[in-house]
This record gives C-alpha cells, structure tokens and sequence, in this order.
C-alpha cells in the first residue's frame, strides 16, 4: 500500500519531494506551487484521517487529490454523505480550501461497482486546491474501463511559473535501495543486470584474451629509441616479446624482453627488464568480471 506520483521526464521545472511523516501522502514541489498525492482507506478511523490532513503542510498555492474515500454530499453532488465527509468538509471549512469536483464536474461519479448487478457509485476522488486558477477543466473519464472501480480524473489549467527557473539538467537520480533486500524484487534485478551487460562482458573478455597485441606497440615503440641507439651498430634484427598474465585481480606484467637475432645468435637482455622496473614504469589494468 502507498502513493505514487509519474513525473514525465520533459517537465521544464524543478520537482522537489517534501517529507509528510506517514505513508498515506505523498508531496512534491513543482515551481512554485505544492501537489500532495494523499489515500485515506476506508477502514481509517476518522480521528486518525484527520491527524494525516493536518499533517500537510500547505501554503498559498496547494493542490491535494487523491482517494479520499469521503463522501461529500451536496458539496460535489453526490447523493450521500459519511463520516469521513463530514469529517472533511469541517477541515475544508478551516483551511478555506475548494473541491473542484463540486465546481468544474458536479455529481460525476469517481467510484463506480456493481453488486448484485445494481450499480453503485459515489464521489469519493477528489482535486482539491486554495489557488484561482485560470482555465481549469476537470474531466472524469466514466467512460474509459482501466480495470478499476475508480475512474480517471484528469485536471487542467493555466498557472503563472514565470517566477520558477527551468530545472537544471538532473545531475544524479536517488534510488530506494530497501526494496533489493526482497527477494522478487533483487531476483529481478539480478537477471536484468546480467541479461543486459551480456555484451559488456563479451567485449571484457575479447579485451583482456588480445592485451599482449594491444599492449606491445604502446609499451615498445616508446623504448624504441633506446635500444636502437645501444645496439644499433649490429644492424640486428629486433623480436620484441611481452609476456603477460592475466589474473582474476588484474594483468601482470611478467617478463618484457628483446630477442637479438643476427650471425645465428640468441640473446635475451632481460637486464633490461630490471631497468625498466627501475624507472617506476608501472602498468596494471583490473576488471571486476562476474
């Protein structure tokens, strides 16, 4: 059980989650004005639907929607009222706050069941604000089956957010991390992960199975110089060979040597390997592989 808020990812404004101590609302910051997402159960008691309400932190530009499972009556034009409308409409009163369901579609039913194949409806979603807006439609969708007994309810208006600047860019996107440590939920992220970074580590293991052939042009044309002047004179022809190991913790260098081939003569100069070493010339490449 909770609230959810969909953001589309176009929106041009900063949009700011605000802490409500309970998990039946949920409140963000777009612009300059507050939407509070709010569910109230039917079974909630009524002292205790009121606690959450005047939880809300309100200020002059709020907008509250939500199930609020409170029947109205005569304020949205429905045909009853209950407990938690009575209780509502008194909260209203105080906070000097409008149903738009009463001013921009009265008696359109937001809840419609069936029992005993009679219909039963009521008027129990509400949009509820203390803003004036400027062209506001509410339309209640009866008529589209969502496979629910509430229907959709879609507010429209025009609002000033001049004083608003765009949203940066998001530099960093927050996650609820709690949910990995059920098991549907890691389950499911384990074999995403794995199905889509199947490419990844094929492209890791080609990587790593070619390094000597990548390695041995960066690592010997720099020392090229060097050795051609010290054995030069010979005219020799030079084998370069790099000897490499690779690890679960990285790739090692083992042995970086020179073969001398001229006047059927083989010579390993591995006294070079030392200086090499000797110069702090460090190479090391890790992959973390599953």
């Amino acid at each position: 059980m909770g609230v959810s808020l969909l953001v589309s990812p176009s929106c041009p404004y900063t949009v700011t989650q605000i802490s409500i101590p309970n998990n039946y609302a949920l409140a963000v910051k777009i612009g300059t004005f507050r939407l509070i997402c709010l569910y109230l159960p039917s079974s909630m008691p009524t002292h205790e639907a009121l606690d959450i309400l005047s939880a809300i932190p309100l200020t002059d530009d709020t907008i509250i929607c939500g199930d609020f499972n409170a029947r109205l009556g005569s304020v949205t034009g429905d045909y009853a009222s209950n407990l938690h409308g009575v209780a509502l409409e008194q909260w209203l009163e105080k906070q000097s706050l409008t149903v738009l369901n009463g001013v921009l579609s009265p008696c359109t039913p937001t809840y419609i069941s069936f029992h005993n194949e009679v219909e039963i409806s009521s008027i129990i979603d509400l949009f509820i604000t203390n803003i004036n807006f400027a062209n506001p439609s509410l339309h209640i969708a009866t008529e589209l089956s969502l496979g629910s007994d509430h229907q959709l309810l879609s507010l429209s208006f025009t609002y000033d957010l001049q004083h608003s600047p765009p949203a940066p860019p998001p530099m960093h996107q927050t996650w609820n991390l709690s949910c990995l440590y059920e098991e549907d939920v890691r389950s499911l992220y384990v074999t995403t992960f794995v199905t889509k970074s199947a490419s990844i580590l094929i492209t890791l293991q080609d990587l790593v199975q070619n390094l000597p052939t990548i390695l041995a042009p960066l690592v010997l044309a720099p020392l090229a110089p060097h050795i051609g002047n010290r054995f030069g004179p010979l005219h020799c022809k030079l084998q370069p060979a790099i000897e490499m190991a690779v690890t679960s913790n990285g790739v090692e260098l083992v042995a970086l040597t020179r073969s001398i081939a001229g006047a059927g003569t083989n010579m390993h100069i591995r006294s070079f390997v030392s200086k090499f070493k000797l110069q702090s010339i460090c190479l090391g490449m890790l992959f973390a592989t599953q």
